[in-house]
């Protein structure tokens, strides 16, 4: 790679207690500060309905970076039933959590008032708004700061597999100074187009839009052989043209000089594609790709994994034989061992780790870079998970999460594309020449940080 990123700040290691740890996550996203993390996820408790199901209340997990307290909030959103798209934070202590009702083909939006003295969640605003498009969700929340949401999906085969697209008030309170939009028809053109194209674009599917000055843009994929690759090269766009009053779509091209290497490579197939972050001008995108086939790691693991089955082969036939004569409890032992020796996969994981790139897309120069970012081998293993969500600055946060949960990493990587602030690099500077000085009792951070209001005027001027 041309770019080696490094972590501004050292990582945030944490113990979540387990007591506090979700029984399922559902999204990730931080602060307008970035000091905090929040992850929604469903709660160990089962709550049986009138109907006889079993359903699993919200929870809201907040994890402040500086003082390391974990903190988690009840959310009371009624007999939930539907699906978690997004938690996007309008102000300091002010969110939307997002959901869909696929019975019902509803967007819901609950406005979540968070206080943090009190440890209490309050919701003073749900809105419900129609949208046909049940399948492959995924919501833009880049313009939230410019009042609106995009979301994106599409209809059922039986309805005609129609892409929808939708712009939404992204604060559910003042959703009469911004109005709906329905975007099917620009979506459709922009589909038209870049098939048009020389090189034969498509739009990737099932990848979250982003918005960004007055402008809708899609990553594109092409065909190689048989795969979709991301197409680092080209960006469909919408942009709004106030003489027409409407959106014109066109094929954006893409300084991809800085990841040449990359280019129709097989570790940016579609596939592979993780997570999409955006907000202000710079995206964010994670690419976890296995190791190739030819490996020496994965021939060792094929050994390990005949000889495993071997020994299960005949060791376990002999002790289930012996069953006969001791009701089966050689055979119980033999079980327990082998697991306590094996572990839960049964078989011992000798194969590569996968490579974690991060690729970052500038949306005013439309530059591309790309770095490979070394994490936590468990993060990156079948059942653990790297999540990431970007800052107003650019910044992303990156959490690496364990299958169990039982540590989690949180690092900051600064924009690749604009230098280090000055006050960044001071603050550095008298961490280490006085540490001291960082080692007294703080005021906690709600008193410190000033309330931000929401915007209660639109700053897209689409009614003009």
């Amino acid at each position: 790679m041309t770019d080696k990123w490094l972590r501004v700040e050292k990582p945030v290691s944490l113990q979540i207690p387990k007591n506090l740890i979700p029984h399922s996550f559902y999204t990730y996203s931080t602060s307008l500060s970035g000091k905090r993390i929040y992850v929604v996820g469903s709660s160990k408790e089962v709550v049986i309905t009138n109907d006889l199901r079993a359903l699993r209340k919200l929870c809201l997990l907040e994890i402040d970076l500086e003082t390391k307290e974990i903190s988690s909030y009840s959310v009371d959103v009624g007999d939930f039933t539907g699906e978690v798209l997004e938690l996007y934070f309008l102000a300091k202590d002010l969110a939307v959590l997002l959901t869909y009702d696929h019975r019902k083909n509803e967007l819901l939006q609950y406005r979540l008032i968070i206080d943090r003295v009190r440890k209490e969640l309050g919701c003073d605003v749900v809105r419900c708004t129609s949208f046909d498009g049940n399948m492959g969700l995924r919501v833009g929340v880049g313009a939230v700061v410019q009042g609106y949401i995009l979301v994106v999906g599409r209809t059922s085969r039986e309805m005609g597999d129609v892409c929808k697209v939708k712009m939404l008030a992204s604060d559910p309170y003042h959703y009469e100074h911004f109005p709906d939009f329905e975007l099917d028809k620009q979506m459709i053109e922009l589909e038209r187009i870049a098939h048009m194209h020389p090189e034969e674009l498509y739009v990737w599917p099932k990848s979250v839009p982003l918005l960004y000055n007055e402008s809708l843009y899609f990553l594109m994929a092409k065909k190689e052989d048989f795969s979709l690759l991301f197409d680092t090269s080209h960006l469909g766009v919408m942009t709004y043209d106030h003489t027409s009053n409407q959106f014109v779509t066109k094929i954006q091209d893409v300084d991809n000089s800085k990841i040449k290497e990359l280019i129709n490579h097989r570790d940016m197939n579609i596939n592979y594609g993780c997570m999409i972050a955006q907000k202000g001008k710079n995206m964010w995108l994670t690419f976890i790709s296995p190791a190739p086939a030819t490996h020496w790691r994965w021939k060792l693991q094929m050994v390990a994994t005949v000889v495993c089955h071997m020994f299960l082969f005949v060791f376990g036939r002999f002790f289930i034989w012996f069953g006969n004569y001791d009701g089966g409890y050689m055979a119980t032992k033999f079980m327990h061992f082998y697991l306590w020796m094996m572990g839960p996969s049964m078989i011992p994981q000798f194969g590569p780790s996968p490579t974690l790139r991060l690729v970052s897309l500038d949306l005013e120069r439309f530059q591309l870079k790309a770095a490979k970012v070394n994490v936590m081998k468990s993060a990156l293993s079948r059942f653990g998970q790297v999540l990431i969500d970007s800052t107003p600055r650019g910044d992303v946060i990156m959490a690496e999460m364990p299958p169990r949960c039982s540590e989690l990493r949180i690092s900051r990587i600064c924009n690749p594309f604009e230098p280090e602030p000055l006050s960044r690099m001071s603050k550095k500077t008298v961490e280490h020449t006085f540490p001291r000085l960082f080692l007294e009792k703080r005021l906690p951070g709600y008193v410190l940080q000033s309330k931000s209001s929401t915007i209660i005027g639109p700053t897209w001027n689409l009614l003009k």
